[in-house]
């Protein structure tokens, strides 16, 4: 029977279900990330808001979705899974689309989450800082941003793993882009907010320049998965 999208999603679902480390990396991040939130309205000088909780812990979130979109990947080149998938969906730009798909699904629902609880978690150290200028539209568009983030940063891994087909090295190199060279490179030169993380900032930082960080951050999605799906159809498994 040929495959479908739908049928090649239902089998990655159950791939990513059956991932141990998945589900590990989930939990992990979204009580860590409310964990870092709290800190930010409690620790000195403790003058943090709950939105700006949220934003600060998007950081240390960012850790967790790099790791889900390698897994989502990468995880099948650690043994022989990758043939099997391959034997099973001959056709791979539908495999890797699939694979897309279940990754975005799946990682929209844990972003949704991980913002959530980091809300809550910020709000209940200090409820009286919440005002309605946080829960009303600028707030939520801040929180909606943060979430997207989270998602398409790992979206940006996945394809790494991808090219890289190896889970240590496209965790190492993602993290690189998103958390190392920024910082390095914000002191040197303005090409820094071109990376994909200072880009991806733009979308839940209150800044004016929104839909440029957003047309930034998905040229590098599409750069790279355009480079992925080339690598993908053309190397051998």
């Amino acid at each position: 029977m040929e495959s479908t999208v739908v049928n090649v999603c239902a089998a990655e679902l159950i791939k990513l279900r059956g991932l141990r480390a998945v589900t590990l990396t989930i939990g992990l991040t979204v009580l860590g990330t409310a964990g870092v939130a709290m800190l930010q309205v409690i620790a000195p000088p403790g003058n943090a808001t709950a939105a700006e909780a949220v934003r600060a812990s998007v950081q240390y979130a960012q850790l967790g979705f790099v790791l889900l979109g390698v897994l989502s990947v990468a995880s099948e080149y650690d043994g022989s899974q990758i043939h099997t998938s391959l034997v099973s969906v001959p056709n791979r730009l539908l495999l890797l689309a699939g694979k897309a798909v279940t990754y975005l699904a799946v990682a929209a629902v844990a972003a949704a989450v991980t913002v959530a609880a980091s809300y809550v978690a910020a709000r209940s150290a200090k409820p009286a800082d919440v005002g309605p200028a946080e829960v009303g539209p600028a707030g939520l568009g801040t929180f909606v941003g943060a979430a997207a983030y989270l998602v398409l940063i790992g979206l940006f891994a996945a394809a790494l793993a991808t090219i890289i087909r190896q889970l240590i090295a496209a965790m190492v190199a993602t993290l690189a882009l998103a958390m190392v060279v920024p910082p390095v490179l914000v002191t040197i030169t303005r090409w820094a907010d071109y990376l994909p993380s200072r880009a991806g900032m733009r979308l839940y930082d209150d800044s004016p320049d929104l839909l440029r960080g957003a047309a930034v951050l998905f040229a590098w999605l599409a750069i790279a998965h355009l480079a992925a799906a080339a690598a993908f159809t053309q190397r051998d498994a």
